[in-house]
């Protein structure tokens, strides 16, 4: 018994790392060209590749097994049964078992394009893209240039016509010597452009040119015009079927002639105005190669249909999400939209009636409206897209290119005039300002964030405005030329998707630098928190924004060049150049990435115990002989799974043939999910203080929920509680309606819990010693434990100069039960107060900070005992004893203690070498020390302050003790000197103050002063007994006026001078 289920991958998100890709199932179409038939099948080949059908089209899928990598079909001819393939820049491949494998057939000519091919039995025509033919005559062993004449003309189409191979080219060239020489075949009035397609039916050649067919009937000699219906039409391909002549144009249309060329009628394909590429006809079916698909007519013509169903060969030229409904634009098919995740798509182009307007260049959501820029204007939709209108005409052979709104303003580019802005949500658009920015040119993509538009063009160039086009500003990419596709604005920093990598600015554009050292191609760029999608011409990558290394995402896609990215919820959608639109899983890993879990539309198969075996490739629905291998390896080589021997898992089947290096796979889960699974026997020992547990989860072997207990627990669920339900044996049974009841027993036993004593905190300091942490731990914890973080002693030995604080886990087990207490430490680092230290002082010293002596920069905050008279640090040598003085920190936690041992030494008096100065009886009294030893000494005229300099200026009179003491050591000098002044005017007037005239400074000092009048009468004679004049001369007031002294010291010094006397 099985049952099945498909599962998305939303359901395996949380363990999926990520996931292949899958193709969704369209858009259908793209452009397609040759189909030829071999047997019941029939080949087609498409600008994604070769498809086949075996229902007459009706179905078609992917043939390209041996192919390169991107490949782009120019050419495919069928001949006797085998196919041969030209493919763009790798030469010739050959098929012989219809297609479903491939070989190169393209020795020295690897790396060449060719666009048409002629095989005739075992010799191959081609034509080189560069100008020119290629011959083999072995089929496809050896290959000969055969350019002569035509080395520089593009061979567009070969015919073999009589015998002779005829190549169109500028004009139509015939060889009859396998290409050794080629001859110009002369066709009157032919037209500049050469011949483009031939065809030939009942020995008359039919050649085209333009709107021509040129027609010979007489072996070439002669040639008859005939011009079909339309002028104008280009043609593109000739055939013949049952002496009809048929060729294709543009516009959808095709014509036939039953009549050798003498009429044409024109039958024009309904709802298309593709280039016509090819007509395969059989019987009365005729399908039509387009460059937008596949158009099938049963009758001849008059009834249409398209045949596209499993041809994924559209070009995404632009993808967007609103909602649930994902809309993808195309190159000339134009938009596509799904409402279930890509699965299916339905075309939406009503409305948009003119061929210009199906090519998509961007699309926008706004409300409940979509807006997409197109090659013939903005067009506009209130319904999903069932209806559209146009909102701007961007004139005549104009097309709009990029989309973008914000902050209430639309902008978009239209070729050739410039940006145009609209603020009223569509409706109207106004041209922007052209002011240095370049209108002669298309345009790539237009971003718009508030008020700055950004532009980049096909000229290479980028501009930026930030006031909505009023003003523009270069920003270039000016170290090589770049075509950038793609704006993000990222937190202020500007990336650029570029035609030469990704590149970067932090400043809006003004400067520029290269995401990484591996410049791809890139044409779209997505960001996903850190992780930024990169759309490539080799594939989809992924990088971290800061590590920034590409990882290729490819898988089952391969490296199909990718054009779109956009996330819808989990899963990443890629538009591809000629693939279509793939889906897959997002990263969600670290990169680069693992290989994944699970994958999109993963099946999942489950089994009972006794299942019989069955098939995985039936189950993965792929053939059993398909070509790789299994893993992890099933015990039966063919596929087959038995639930006997096999292990439940996921299973990958990888097939050999890898898709351009990257591995194809596909993805089964296979479970016992429908076998009753009640786990294996199992034991548990339990602490007899445990909290209650669930006994469910107890069980190993991945039991089944919902089963029952016995005996049963006291809770009546699955809750085990140890102080209430008993240790034994238990037994879980579980029943599976499909597979039976199964059974697990759980013994249960009991033992004590040990005592790893209590939370506790502990305080020290950094330098205490080492001591056993276990005795800090409260509760009389038992020994035996072990410590988290472990100590660094790696016993229970703490060292507080090593261990760091923090919460220290203890804990101790007895091998069924653990228990564990916390330690919390805290290290708190003790006070610094320097090393021991001794010092001398001179008696005489000035006051020092007993700090400064103490070694080791101790730290401030301390006390000093005994306690200094200063009541702070400063220690004075002339009130302070010496001894032993110790200075304590104590922080609150830890305490340090330091001892400065202080001997005071005497000052030694020394007298020689020294003399003083004295400047008095001035405005400006100084007193210098001159001391002629080379001590260095300070000076001070008070014994308290001192000073470096030996001048002592503006003193008044008066006795002072000059002192120099030595700096570095005790000696000292000192000596009382004066300061002689006397008053520059006194008023003896007799109210107490200035009532006599007298000299200052003369204390104990022995001198004769004289005082005279103006006219040198001497009116005074003063000594140090009787030393003042009150201004009068024999009993009478002298009058007020300048008097004159001259005072002799005791020294013999004279002073003279002049003073007033004032009277009011």
């Amino acid at each position: 018994m099985k049952f099945k289920l498909s599962l998305f991958i939303i359901l395996f998100l949380n363990f999926s790392i990520f996931s292949q890709w899958v193709q969704t199932d369209g858009p259908n179409g793209g452009y397609s060209n040759e189909i030829v038939q071999i047997g019941s099948e029939l080949i087609l080949s498409t600008s994604g590749g070769i498809y086949k059908s075996i229902d007459n089209g009706i179905n078609w899928e992917l043939s390209v097994s041996g192919l390169p990598c991107n490949i782009k079909v120019n050419a495919l001819v069928e001949h006797n049964g085998f196919l041969y393939a030209s493919i763009s820049r790798n030469g010739i491949y050959f098929s012989n078992d219809s297609g479903k494998n491939w070989n190169a057939i393209n020795t020295g000519i690897d790396n060449l394009t060719f666009y048409s091919l002629l095989v005739n039995d075992e010799n191959i025509y081609a034509g080189n893209a560069n100008g020119g033919v290629y011959y083999s005559p072995d089929n496809g062993i050896t290959w000969i240039d055969k350019s002569n004449q035509i080395g520089n003309i593009q061979i567009r189409d070969f015919i073999l016509f009589n015998s002779k191979i005829y190549a169109a080219g500028t004009s139509l060239f015939e060889t009859s010597n396998n290409g050794d020489t080629w001859q110009d075949v002369n066709i009157p009035n032919l037209k500049p452009n050469g011949i483009r397609a031939m065809t030939a039916e009942n020995n008359i050649l039919y050649a085209s040119s333009e709107g021509i067919v040129y027609i010979s009937s007489d072996n070439l000699a002669t040639w008859k015009e005939s011009e079909i219906n339309n002028s104008n039409a280009s043609i593109t391909y000739m055939t013949q079927k049952n002496n009809i002549v048929y060729l294709t144009t543009s516009f959808g249309r095709y014509f036939y002639s039953n009549n050798q060329g003498q009429d044409w009628t024109m039958v024009q394909i309904p709802k298309t105005n593709s280039f016509i590429n090819h007509l395969f006809i059989n019987n009365n079916s005729l399908i039509a190669s387009s460059s937008s698909g596949l158009h099938q007519s049963p009758n001849l013509g008059v009834t249409w249909n398209n045949l596209n169903n499993g041809i994924n060969s559209l070009q995404i030229t632009a993808l967007k999400k609103n909602n649930s409904n994902i809309y993808a634009g195309t190159i000339n098919q134009g938009i596509y939209f799904s409402n279930n995740n890509g699965e299916s798509w339905v075309l939406k182009n009503n409305g948009l009636d003119n061929s210009n307007s199906l090519a998509i260049n961007d699309i926008f959501f706004l409300d409940n409206s979509i807006f997409i820029a197109t090659g013939n204007g903005i067009y506009k939709s209130n319904n999903n897209g069932d209806s559209w209108d146009r909102k701007l005409d961007p004139g005549t052979n104009k097309s709009n290119q990029g989309l973008d709104y914000n902050n209430g303003s639309f902008a978009t580019g239209v070729s050739g005039s410039g940006i145009y802005i609209s603020i009223d949500n569509g409706e109207n658009w106004n041209l922007a300002q052209t002011n240095g920015f370049n209108t002669e040119t298309s345009y790539i993509s237009v971003k718009i964030h508030n008020n700055m538009i950004l532009v980049s063009n096909q000229s290479g160039e980028m501009f930026v405005s930030n006031n909505l086009g009023n003003s523009w500003n270069n920003i270039s990419i000016t170290s090589s030329f770049h075509l950038t596709y793609d704006f993000e604005l990222i937190n202020n920093t500007l990336y650029a998707a570029t035609s030469k990598g990704v590149m970067v600015s932090e400043d809006l554009g003004l400067n520029w630098s290269s995401f990484n050292t591996d410049p791809k191609f890139v044409k779209d760029i997505l960001f996903d928190n850190n992780y930024i999608y990169a759309a490539t011409n080799t594939g989809v990558y992924i990088a971290d924004k800061n590590e920034k290394i590409w990882n290729s995402i490819c898988g089952s896609m391969g490296k199909l060049a990718t054009t779109k990215l956009f996330l819808n919820d989990n899963t990443l959608f890629a538009g591809t150049f000629d693939s279509s639109v793939w889906k897959r899983n997002k990263i969600i890993g670290n990169l680069p990435p693992n290989e994944e879990t699970s994958t999109i539309g993963i099946n999942k198969v489950s089994l009972c115990s006794n299942s019989s075996p069955v098939n995985l490739f039936d189950e993965i629905g792929i053939p059993s002989n398909s070509s790789g291998v299994w893993s992890p390896t099933l015990n039966n080589s063919d596929g087959e799974f038995n639930p006997l021997v096999d292990a439940p898992g996921i299973y990958t089947f990888t097939f050999d043939n890898a898709i351009c290096d990257c591995d194809d796979y596909l993805k089964i889960e296979v479970s016992l999910d429908g076998q009753a699974n009640a786990g294996v026997n199992s034991n548990i020992t339990l602490c007899n203080e445990n909290t209650s547990i669930n006994l469910f989860e107890k069980i190993n072997g991945n039991p089944d929920i919902n089963g029952t207990w016995s005996p049963q627990l006291a809770s009546g669920t699955n809750i085990f509680n140890p102080i209430i339900d008993k240790q034994g044996l238990y037994t879980y049974t579980v029943s599976s309606s499909s597979c039976g009841t199964a059974t697990s027993t759980l013994n249960i036993n009991f033992v004590d819990k040990p005592n790893a004593g209590i939370n506790s905190n502990l305080t020290l300091c950094n330098d205490n010693a080492s001591f056993n942490l276990i005795e800090k731990i409260e509760g009389n914890p038992d020994f035996g434990g072990i410590w988290t973080p472990q100590l660094a002693s790696g016993t229970n030995t703490f060292n507080p100069t090593i261990d760091t604080s923090g919460t220290y886990i203890y804990t101790v087990n007895n091998g069924s039960c653990l228990s564990t207490s916390e330690l919390n430490i805290s290290i708190t680092e003790s006070p610094n107060t320097g090393v021991n230290s001794s010092i001398t002082i001179c008696k005489k010293s000035n006051p020092i900070n007993l700090l400064e002596k103490v070694d080791g920069n101790p730290d401030l905050g301390g006390i000093w005992s005994p306690q200094l008279n200063s009541g702070t640090n400063i220690f004075n040598p002339s009130i302070d004893p010496e001894g032993l003085y110790t200075y304590t920190i104590n922080n609150g936690i830890c305490q340090s203690t330091v001892e400065l041992k202080i001997t005071l030494t005497d000052s030694i008096s020394v007298n020689n070498g020294f003399e003083i100065d004295i400047v008095d009886f001035s405005n400006a009294n100084t007193i210098t020390i001159n001391n002629d030893s080379k001590i260095n000494y300070e000076y001070s005229l008070d014994n308290i302050s001192f000073q470096a300099s030996n001048v002592f200026y503006n003193l008044n009179s008066g006795t002072y003790t000059v002192s120099a003491r030595e700096i570095n050591g005790c000696n000292f000098f000192e000596t009382d000197v004066f300061i002689l002044d006397y008053p520059r005017f006194f008023t003896p007037n007799n109210d107490g103050v200035n009532d006599v005239w007298k000299i200052k400074g003369t204390l104990n000092l022995e001198y004769n002063l004289y005082i005279y009048d103006r006219y040198g009468n001497l009116l005074k004679k003063l000594d140090s007994i009787n030393d003042n004049w009150n201004g009068n001369y024999n009993g009478n007031l002298m009058p007020s006026n300048d008097y004159w002294f001259k005072i002799v010291l005791e020294n013999g010094r004279i002073v003279t001078g002049h003073f007033s006397l004032k009277r009011s």
